[in-house]
């Protein structure tokens, strides 16, 4: 019984400690997973935003090139709503990452709606950037602001504005207007947008951004270890799970075979009061039959069952059995003060007993010597 009891308990604190492990592992997947999520989403809008970023400057690029080449004055129109949707100046279209212009040449109109105006630097600060990777998309969002400048020269000249040579008396703000006016230029405009200077210039535009995707790339390889470590989770919910199937598989076959020796106990001791009921009438295969199911307390049921038979019998107790036994003492009295007993008539004195009676009470006497005998070895047993 101890051991049963030691067995349940010791099934408690394993099977405690599976649902602790498990609600542990299952708080830390949803907090690692949320952190999952937050660092991928991050990721995806800095690469959006670079992207926007580098395909803005290819636009630009693009259309001022091709009004210098062309003189056609759609293609600075273009470049200067380019300008004014990164500055904020004009509705943002609806996923600026994607392709834009070419499609809306192509169509003649927007190729889908936009959203309110957001200038590309209010979005780079809260676009969930590292420091190192806000740094060096900052410095290219400048460059890029400052190749501007050479494309807007080459604008004006293909015009015939220019800027003054001789600054030296000059603010910084008269150094910059086009005050000189003279004959249009275009081949200065071409060469100015397809020089040397300008592809430097984009260059140093691409670096830092070149930087950037290095640093985001790292990053997202990160992520790996955070691949492991969920597997490494996944693994103990796993067996977590197993083991607390496992418990409740013992617990439910322990309930069951509980269930099952109760039932065969009702049984036996229903069989055990039949057979109490078979010594009274000094029946040895049920005496066997009780001191096979080591079952003392139905053995003296049925000693008791024997006083009430005794009334009409000789006892053939063997006196040096009452006192050598730890036996119920209230059973041996009574069985002795019957066995002693003078009033007991075993035959009718008025007739001849017969050879059958008297082989019969003979029979009887000796089961009632064995029926108390074994009683007593199973009770001192």
């Amino acid at each position: 019984k101890m051991l049963k009891v030691l067995d349940s308990r010791v099934l408690l604190v394993i099977s405690s400690l599976c649902v602790c492990l498990l609600a542990t592992t299952i708080v830390i997947t949803q907090q690692e997973v949320t952190r999952f999520e937050s660092i991928t989403s991050a990721i995806a809008r800095t690469l959006y935003l670079v992207f926007e970023l580098r395909q803005s400057s290819d636009d630009l690029t693009r259309f001022v090139r091709s009004y210098t080449v062309t003189g056609n004055l759609s293609y600075w129109g273009f470049f200067q709503d380019v300008k004014r949707i990164r500055d904020g100046d004009m509705p943002l279209p609806v996923d600026p990452y994607r392709i834009y212009w070419d499609l809306y040449i192509m169509m003649g109109g927007p190729p889908r709606g936009n959203t309110a105006p957001n200038a590309l630097d209010t979005r780079l600060a809260k676009g969930g950037f590292t420091e190192q990777e806000l740094a060096y998309v900052r410095l290219a969002k400048e460059r890029s602001d400052l190749l501007i400048d050479m494309e807007t020269i080459a604008y004006n000249a293909m015009n015939g504005r220019f800027r003054p040579v001789n600054t030296g008396n000059l603010t910084e703000e008269a150094t910059k207007a086009f005050t000189v006016i003279g004959e249009p230029n275009q081949t200065f405009a071409m060469q100015l947008v397809h020089g040397w200077e300008y592809h430097v210039q984009k260059g140093l535009i691409m670096e830092p951004l070149d930087k950037f995707f290095v640093l985001s790339r790292a990053r997202s390889q990160s992520l790996h270890g955070f691949r492991n470590g969920m597997l490494a989770i996944t693994i103990l919910q796993i067996t977590a799970v197993a083991m607390l199937t496992v418990i409740l598989m013992l617990s439910a076959y322990a309930q069951y075979h509980s269930v099952a020796e109760q039932k065969k106990l009702l049984l036996s001791q229903k069989e055990a009061e039949d057979a109490a009921d078979a010594i009274g009438n000094f029946n040895l295969k049920a005496a066997e039959y009780l001191l096979h199911l080591k079952n003392p307390d139905m053995l003296q049921a049925g000693l008791r069952r024997i006083l009430v038979n005794l009334s009409s019998y000789k006892p053939y107790l063997p006196p040096q059995l009452m006192g050598d036994f730890n036996i119920d003492s209230s059973v041996l009295s009574a069985v002795q003060t019957v066995a002693n007993s003078d009033s007991i008539v075993l035959t009718d004195s008025s007739r001849k007993e017969s050879s059958v009676e008297a082989r019969d009470r003979t029979a009887i006497g000796v089961q009632k010597r064995h029926v108390v005998s074994i009683a007593v070895r199973c009770d001192y047993t």
